[in-house]
């Protein structure tokens, strides 16, 4: 029996409702970076974690190191690629985590390099939509013109850890930010 080979020139393609960065196969990539947290860092101090691509989709951000005392309330945010503020709660950068208490371990999970870990969250667990880039979570717009009082959006991120309690005690932590992204 031969091969018979049939071309249909009728059909519709295939059409795809998702995005490269949403479910395609991106693979999943890791930034980690130490920080060092000296005592007497006062309220407001910022530390960036790490720069992330536009498009990209973060999964999670988590931090590991010991407890540090006095730092009860932490926030980890999006900045844009200077350093300022994207998103703001109470005055600080808050859109994956709110409130993180870095000194205190009680149930939480052991990391990488033994310590305690503080899961940071994802958009999905902030309220935002669980795939979208990170240019949408800053609010940020498409160019050339946008609307008044929009802000055009940046080719990197920032996120960074601020405080809101100042620290009593010196600590190092380790950051991971997971994310997939086009490209």
């Amino acid at each position: 029996m031969a091969v018979k080979n049939t071309l249909v020139t009728s059909a519709n393609p295939l059409s795809h409702p998702q995005t490269a960065a949403q479910i395609s196969g991106q693979r999943v990539k890791k930034i980690r970076s130490v920080v060092s947290i000296a005592n007497g860092d006062s309220i407001g101090s910022i530390y960036l974690l790490g720069m992330v691509p536009d498009s990209a989709t973060v999964i999670a951000v988590t931090l590991e190191g010991a407890t540090t005392s006095g730092l009860t309330d932490c926030d980890i945010g999006l900045f844009d690629a200077q350093g300022n503020a994207k998103l703001t709660g109470t005055g600080f950068a808050d859109f994956y985590a709110d409130g993180l208490n870095l000194s205190s371990s009680t149930g939480l999970p052991t990391g990488d390099f033994g310590n305690p870990v503080w899961r940071a969250g994802s958009r999905a667990e902030s309220g935002g939509v669980p795939t979208q880039e990170v240019w949408q979570d800053a609010g940020d717009a498409v160019g050339p013109y946008p609307a008044a009082g929009s802000t055009i959006k940046g080719d990197k991120y920032q996120i960074g850890l601020t405080l809101n309690a100042a620290a009593t005690a010196a600590g190092t932590y380790v950051a991971t930010i997971e994310y997939q992204a086009v490209g």
